[in-house]
């Protein structure tokens, strides 16, 4: 298979800059801070567009984030500080989005750290916020939904109050772990209030959004929206409501890899819900295909947990294919 790899990136002319900016690091001009800022732009789309398998392009960003962390260590003046500081953030950020999507909790954590040190060094509110939602983010998938929603919360409180992509995520975050802490407390019947709220919050900041907004690698738009109420809802238990929002979410405008994983796995969830197994597993072999070129292990974990749900129906045909296409993944390895 072919993964590309970034050439504009790491053409001739843009290490000669950065070797001249390392030989004379109070000289570093304009240019070169928009190239490390543009970079890290750049290898957040990769991530989006799932294009890149997440060990190659996670190689790439922690040797973009040790270049910037030693051009810190220079004598800079205030302002390149600060600048170098975010794209040090950023990219920790992004670092951290990529560990955790890899199932490497403990060093997503630590880049989120760093992130949020050298946030408040750029003194930028949003990219710190940011930070903080992302540990909310990993909160949520480490099983810690109360803990989410104290990060996400916070980061509310020192977002702007128009970074509207950024509210939007963060709302959505705090939907999906109220969902989360309500069906903790009660199973069959939970209550949805908190969780509702949220994503009227999110359909209110939705339409908000503006193109120049920085985002620091955030994306959300009405795909996202829909998505996000259909992971609600399913985890809700409510697949009547989950299916619609969700396969809206799918035939949106240019859903992107990354994305579509997502949205596939809380389909397959959704149709375990209502015992529609055969669909289920079509839903688990799409997911499958996504997490192959990606090395999601994160989402080959949540297939997994899927398939334990479906043992009581592990003598079907359609049942046994996901067994024999999990068979070819050893352990975390893909």
């Amino acid at each position: 298979m072919f993964f590309a790899a970034p050439d504009e990136v790491l053409h001739v002319e843009l290490v000669d800059r950065f070797s001249n900016a390392l030989k004379k690091p109070s000289s570093l001009d304009s240019e070169t801070l928009r190239i490390l800022k543009t970079t890290t732009h750049g290898y957040w789309q990769l991530l989006i567009r799932g294009s890149v398998a997440y060990p190659y392009l996670l190689e790439a960003a922690l040797g973009h984030l040790k270049m910037v962390v030693h051009l810190l260590k220079c004598s800079l003046l205030l302002s390149t500080r600060s600048t170098l500081s975010a794209v040090a953030s950023e990219t920790a950020q992004l670092a951290g989005r990529l560990l955790g999507n890899m199932h490497l909790y403990d060093q997503a954590q630590a880049h989120y750290d760093l992130a949020l040190v050298t946030g408040q060094e750029a003194n930028n509110d949003t990219l710190y916020a940011t930070a903080l939602g992302y540990i909310g983010w990993l909160m949520s998938l480490t099983s810690h939904p109360e803990e989410a929603i104290v990060y996400l919360e916070e980061a509310k409180h020192i977002a702007a109050s128009d970074a509207y992509t950024l509210l939007c995520f963060l709302a959505a975050e705090q939907a999906e772990a109220h969902a989360d802490v309500a069906v903790q407390i009660n199973t069959e019947q939970p209550d949805d209030r908190d969780c509702l709220r949220s994503l009227e919050m999110v359909n209110t900041f939705v339409e908000r959004i503006q193109p120049e907004e920085e985002t620091f690698g955030l994306f959300f738009d009405a795909s996202r929206q829909a998505a996000y109420h259909g992971s609600c809802y399913m985890r809700l238990k409510q697949p009547h409501l989950a299916r619609p929002a969700l396969l809206s979410g799918l035939t949106m405008p240019e859903p992107l890899a990354v994305f579509t994983r997502g949205v596939l796995l809380d389909l397959a969830t959704t149709s375990i819900q209502e015992q529609e197994i055969e669909q289920t597993c079509s839903y688990m072999h799409q997911s499958l295909d996504i997490i192959l070129p990606t090395h999601a292990v994160k989402d080959l974990h949540r297939v997994r947990l899927l398939r334990e749900q479906l043992e009581p129906w592990a003598g079907l045909q359609a049942v046994k294919e996901v067994d024999e296409r999990l068979r070819s993944f050893q352990g975390d390895s893909i």
